[in-house]
């Protein structure tokens, strides 16, 4: 399910990035719901981390727990980061903007399952926004 919105907008508007830049972004953010799995996986591991757990070796060489805390901070870190973004784009529509960022899910996909309160065109340009304020804070 792809959004149909050009990959690149005029150098005119005020949300404008590279088309590539567009899509290291759009990439960034698909990865999302992967994210949320792995940090709970993460985290179930550090809850456990008496017991023998196939996911740290035991013969690794270091502090296993400190390596999974530090991979976890990294995934919160980035998740939060995808979140605050879509809470500064717009308050209130900031929830819609994630989703449709991060599952690819169109304007109409969205309208149809929870009813968006915008039209089409707001939407849309919040989208962009979003982008632009990620862009932002990525770099």
């Amino acid at each position: 399910m792809g959004i149909n919105v050009p990959p690149e907008l005029s150098e005119e508007n005020q949300y404008w990035i590279s088309r590539h830049r567009y899509y290291e972004l759009k990439h960034f953010c698909m990865q999302y719901y992967d994210w949320k799995k792995h940090r709970v996986a993460l985290m179930e591991t550090l809850t456990h981390a008496n017991r023998t757990d196939q996911r740290l070796q035991r013969d690794q060489i270091g502090d296993p727990t400190g390596n999974a805390s530090i991979e976890l901070e990294h995934l919160e870190s980035r998740i939060h980061m995808l979140e605050i973004c879509a809470e500064r784009t717009d308050p209130i529509l900031g929830e819609y903007i994630l989703l449709g960022v991060t599952k690819g899910m169109p304007y109409d996909a969205i309208k149809a399952r929870l009813n968006i309160p915008c039209c089409r065109e707001m939407y849309y340009n919040l989208y962009r926004r979003f982008f632009w304020i990620l862009d932002k804070a990525r770099n």
